[in-house]
């Protein structure tokens, strides 16, 4: 059969292809979900539950739309199962193992989200896996993890806002995480440490990066920003508020103020940071990245049947692992 060229084809055609090319994904995360279901329950449960984690929501149909996004490179390249990437997936599946068993949902989540783009890995093969590298890594944005670094980022704050009142000479005296200035008293509280923006610049900072940029260095340099840029925008977001507290006589920026203070500034930060990748991305798309691509003549389902099969393998021997597990877990006593 001959060949035909991509960007030759309609996009009715090539939209055609690429959802018989999405089958043997789609069976790969059912499978995945129907395995994993127990840890999938509680990270959804905290995906909703936690304002830092909100995003994570959006990640998995993300995703689905950046490979829709990478269709054409995806479709032009052979679907041929890599076996070797167990290497990879059977320690992911003792994690999870492990973590079911002691109630450790960070080992579940980590173990789950990293298991799901090394499956379908596996299945697609390295040459087809490699065209769609980005959307599969960018599921790991879907582990809820990060609220570790909440107690360093109050201390940064709290450290960075006093000096800045120094410098304005305000009369200020810290003890630990509270600070005092002549009008009153603050607390660098969780909710200020600014996780919030941390962990959402650094997602929206990857995506940009992504979709806009194409030398690595710069993106490199764009993700790097998106780290720092929110730490620096939080010590400036606790200090003004402080400020502007000084400056009213404690009439301003507290309470639902200081709410409405951080969303619009979190905004602000968001705008800001996007306004920075404007400036630093190329105004012209790489050379050879329109170029035409060559459209495989296969059929995705039968060129992945053997991954496929693998991959129901190991997803059956696993569930019987877990099964076990489960049932040799001592009841809890409530």
């Amino acid at each position: 059969m001959q060949e035909q060229a991509v960007a030759g084809n309609s996009d009715k055609e090539i939209n055609k292809a690429f959802t018989a090319a999405m089958v043997p994904v789609i069976l790969v995360l059912l499978g995945w979900a129907a395995v994993f279901h127990q840890g999938l329950v509680t990270a959804v449960s905290i995906w909703y539950n936690s304002d830092i984690f909100n995003h994570c929501l959006f990640v998995i149909p993300g995703t689905f739309f950046l490979i829709y996004l990478k269709r054409k490179a995806l479709l032009a390249q052979p679907v041929k199962p890599n076996y070797w990437v167990m290497v990879l997936i059977l320690p992911a599946i003792v994690l999870y193992g492990i973590g079911l068993a002691g109630d450790v949902q960070l080992f579940m989540h980590a173990a789950m989200f990293g298991l799901l783009p090394l499956l379908i890995w596996m299945v697609l093969g390295n040459k087809a896996a490699w065209q769609i590298l980005f959307p599969l890594v960018f599921i790991l944005f879907c582990i809820p993890v990060g609220e570790e670094l909440v107690p360093y980022l109050q201390q940064i704050a709290a450290t960075f806002s006093v000096d800045l009142l120094e410098l304005s000479g305000i009369p200020v005296f810290r003890s630990g995480l509270y600070i005092e200035i002549p009008k009153g008293r603050f607390l660098v509280a969780e909710a200020c440490s600014g996780i919030s923006f941390f962990i959402a610049s650094l997602v929206i900072g990857c995506l940009y990066a992504y979709l806009n940029m194409y030398s690595a260095k710069r993106r490199l340099v764009f993700v790097l920003l998106s780290v720092i840029f929110p730490i620096a925008a939080n010590i400036v977001r606790v200090y003004g508020i402080i400020l502007i507290a000084h400056l009213s006589d404690m009439k301003y920026a507290v309470g639902a103020d200081h709410l409405i203070y951080g969303w619009f500034f979190f905004a602000f930060v968001i705008i800001c940071l996007i306004g920075i990748g404007e400036l630093l991305r190329e105004k012209v798309p790489a050379q050879g990245d329109d170029k035409e691509l060559a459209m495989q003549p296969r059929a995705p389902i039968s060129a992945a049947t053997s991954g496929l099969i693998a991959v129901g393998a190991i997803l059956c021997v696993a569930a019987g692992w877990y099964q076990f597990i489960a049932s040799a877990k001592p009841e809890k006593q409530v």
